[in-house]
């Protein structure tokens, strides 16, 4: 679970109603097609509201369709990423999984495929309890990596935690003929 000092906010009524005039307009900024205002407000909704999984999954479709569905992101990602990573992978190691979150998704700004950014919103997901969204996220990197047994292995304990052995059991097998 999360640290001690770390937990999900608690948003107020005020709180939830101005997170909700900022996704309602990202989706009308979506519906004209401007992708970068539309990503730039479901961001801050995501981190208003880390735990709201269709925000976050509007997020990821739209980064997905400004990049035209490539598999890579923008040009040379890895330049804009690689300072975002490295903050990633600190927080991650940290225990501070919601900054971890942050910079994941500063990462998966410019490559929504950036399969570490992928794993570690998984591990974060997982640590602040939020295990539909570590799921998602999993079967996110999946897409990119079918084969990858870490991968496999995380979602099947996963599945083994809400009691879905039979998904769990599709998993184990997934990984083990695999290997």
């Amino acid at each position: 679970m999360a640290g001690p000092s770390e937990s999900i906010p608690k948003l107020t009524a005020e709180q939830r109603q101005t997170v909700a005039k900022l996704a309602k307009r990202a989706k009308q900024e979506f519906a004209t097609g401007n992708l970068d205002y539309a990503i730039t407000l479901y961001l801050d909704c995501c981190k208003r509201d880390p735990a709201n999984f269709p925000w976050r999954q509007e997020l990821r479709k739209t980064e997905k369709l400004k990049y035209k569905d490539n598999k890579k992101g923008k040009p040379l990602a890895f330049l804009s990423t690689w300072r975002p990573s490295i903050k990633m992978e600190t927080f991650s190691k940290t225990g501070s999984h919601l900054k971890a979150l942050e910079f994941a998704e500063e990462v998966l700004r410019s490559n929504p495929w950036h399969l570490r950014a992928l794993i570690v919103s998984a591990h974060a997901f997982n640590a602040l309890g939020l295990k539909d969204l570590a799921l998602w996220s999993l079967d996110q990197a999946r897409q990119i990596e079918a084969n990858n047994p870490t991968i496999n292995r995380q979602m099947a304990l996963l599945f083994e935690e809400r009691g879905q052995f039979q998904l769990a059991i599709q998993f184990w097998k997934f990984r083990k003929d695999k290997e």
